[in-house]
């Protein structure tokens, strides 16, 4: 992510239930491990991020801290109470939606859950003013209200992040794909913009140009005719059938894709 942009933090886990909301006393989410009578298997990495740390705290058990930096600052977050230590290594650069580690109750912890905390610049936030449910993701009917959509955030259009890409605003290959997902579009639309955007457009032809024959074939009877001339003149242009000519004396109806505007 770029720091110029706005990161659209997705929430860490596949079932949202707030178990403990963040409060002065409580600077940070828990999130149950069972939401809805179903598991909360993994807590996940809620944007494209670098690994600070990955130890033990007595508290907090098994704890992953990270960090994001947008336009607004840099973001540290952490995922606590793990079931064991995390497999993601401090230092490296993981993408969104990587499995942080499983969800346990290891530290001072009385149940299985995850005590997600979110840092601006140093100061604690409320993780719900960051976060955002995405497609897929289940929200318990007591957190519904509660929680931001990323379907309700006003995005820019396919057409203008398209631009964006082929202006090389959105990084190449796996890089593309992982930042387009992460601020919610949706990749494969955008890339076949591009790639649209990107084919050669056809040059339009119109009465009195002047053109060369590619192909000599006659757009209504499909016989070839006898080219004898380097250049002819436009005469009536009508979607893809051009008749052309020398001066005013009609010599054929073709395919626009058959000749080529000269000079």
């Amino acid at each position: 992510m770029k720091q110029n942009e706005i990161i659209y933090f997705k929430f860490p886990w596949d079932r949202i239930g707030i178990t403990k909301y963040f409060s002065s006393s409580h600077e940070a989410i828990d999130n149950g491990g069972t939401v809805s009578k179903e598991k909360n298997k993994y807590a996940y990495l809620p944007c494209e991020a670098k690994i600070l740390k990955n130890q033990w705290y007595d508290d907090y058990g098994y704890m992953v801290e990270y960090e994001a930096i947008d336009k607004r600052g840099t973001f540290v977050m952490a995922s606590g109470h793990l079931k064991k230590k995390s497999d993601l290594v401090v230092g490296k650069t993981y993408p969104m939606g990587t499995i942080v580690g499983e969800i346990g109750s290891t530290g001072n912890s009385t149940g299985a859950h995850d005590h997600f905390r979110i840092a601006l610049n140093g100061v604690r936030k409320n993780p719900l003013d960051y976060l955002y449910v995405y497609e897929g993701q289940f929200v318990h009917q007591e957190d519904e209200k509660l929680v931001k959509y990323i379907k309700n955030v006003k995005f820019k259009t396919n057409e203008e992040i398209a631009k964006e890409v082929i202006e090389g605003k959105w990084e190449n290959g796996q890089d593309r794909v992982n930042k387009l997902t992460e601020a919610g579009y949706n990749y494969d639309e955008v890339q076949s913009l591009v790639n649209e955007m990107l084919k050669p457009k056809e040059e339009e032809i119109k009465v009195g140009d002047k053109v060369e024959v590619l192909k000599a074939i006659n757009y209504d009877n499909g016989k070839t005719f006898a080219k004898y001339y380097d250049k002819y003149d436009v005469l009536e242009v009508s979607d893809n059938r051009v008749v052309i000519g020398i001066g005013n004396t009609v010599t054929s109806a073709i395919d626009v894709k058959n000749i080529r505007k000269v000079g």
